[in-house]
């Protein structure tokens, strides 16, 4: 049996030998596509929007948030995408507390935010409602938000769009 197990023992290293490997070298060429630095936004929030501490999201470049009452305004930054409208717009239905839909609504708008045609959403769900803006500005996928009890946001949403037209980027500005 030894004699046996000592066979296969050289039969199978003997099999490993060969010629070693040899090193290969490889051309990659050089990235050159660079994210873009962040730019933040000028924007004029309403004068009884309370400032929240400027923060960075768990998944968000950045995130200014503002408490109305006991709704929320945040803007967002994202770097690259965050998924379809159809997967966002399910995403904030959630957050109202309704279910997913499978097609995008009739009712999506349009709203001119730093000089681009941003998709503006308006989900009402039992108790609470919100107002969604989504658009692009270089790299980034930028969203503005109001949250909260459906009585105050109906309410701000003269004050919410407004403040979604004055965003603006100081690049877009210069000459």
């Amino acid at each position: 049996m030894l004699r046996w197990a000592v066979c296969f023992g050289i039969v199978f290293s003997a099999a490993g030998c060969g010629e070693p490997d040899e090193v290969r070298r490889y051309r990659v060429p050089r990235v050159e596509h660079r994210a873009v630095a962040l730019s933040l936004p000028d924007y004029q929030a309403p004068k009884d929007w309370k400032p929240k501490d400027r923060q960075r999201g768990e998944f968000a470049r950045f995130k200014q948030s503002y408490q109305v009452g006991k709704s929320e305004v945040s803007v967002t930054a994202f770097a690259g995408s965050v998924g379809s409208l159809l997967q966002n717009i399910n995403r904030w239905r959630d957050k109202v507390g309704l279910e997913p839909v499978k097609e995008l609504p009739r009712d999506v708008g349009k709203i001119k935010v730093a000089g681009a045609d941003g998709d503006y959403v308006d989900i009402q769900g039992s108790v609470k409602r919100l107002f969604a803006v989504l658009f692009e500005h270089d790299d980034y996928m930028w969203v503005i938000m109001m949250l909260g009890p459906s009585d105050e946001v109906a309410r701000q949403k003269q004050a919410f769009e407004g403040f979604a037209r004055s965003v603006s980027f100081q690049e877009d500005k210069e000459p």
